[in-house]
């Protein structure tokens, strides 16, 4: 989520910090919106991390975390950021690279099993999931 990146720490790290390094490793240790069972890391390309190492220690001087200003400035931005990079879209195609993960028959197929049973019950899947683990 973009408020994940919003809040990317560039002093504190540890397990209750999302954070981003000067060798342009960005790690999530929480979600806005969804429980992370461990650590999310991205290593970014060779150009980024020598945008990064030239950066930081300013960004340092000034403030705790990498992006300042609203949401909307930050979305914006991030959009430009992304252009440079060669990405289409905001903040958010970033997500993309964590779906990545290859997932079981089984794993599909129960998936697909929860989502029946809660459209066949007018719930969505997270509602479906809290009556029935709660």
């Amino acid at each position: 989520r973009p408020s994940d990146y919003f809040s990317l720490s560039i002093k504190k790290r540890g397990k209750t910090y999302n954070y981003i390094q000067a060798n342009g490793k960005m790690v999530f240790n929480h979600a806005a919106k969804v429980p992370l069972k461990k650590p999310i890391v991205i290593q970014l390309n060779k150009e980024v991390t020598g945008m990064l190492k030239k950066i930081l220690p300013k960004l340092k001087k000034e403030r705790e975390t990498l992006f300042n200003g609203s949401m909307q400035t930050f979305t914006r931005t991030t959009i430009k950021l992304n252009e440079v990079l060669g990405l289409p879209g905001g903040i958010s195609v970033f997500r993309k690279l964590q779906s990545n993960t290859n997932f079981t028959p089984e794993q599909i197929q129960a998936s697909r099993e929860l989502l029946e049973l809660a459209e066949n019950q007018n719930h969505s899947v997270s509602t479906l999931l809290r009556h029935y683990t709660n």
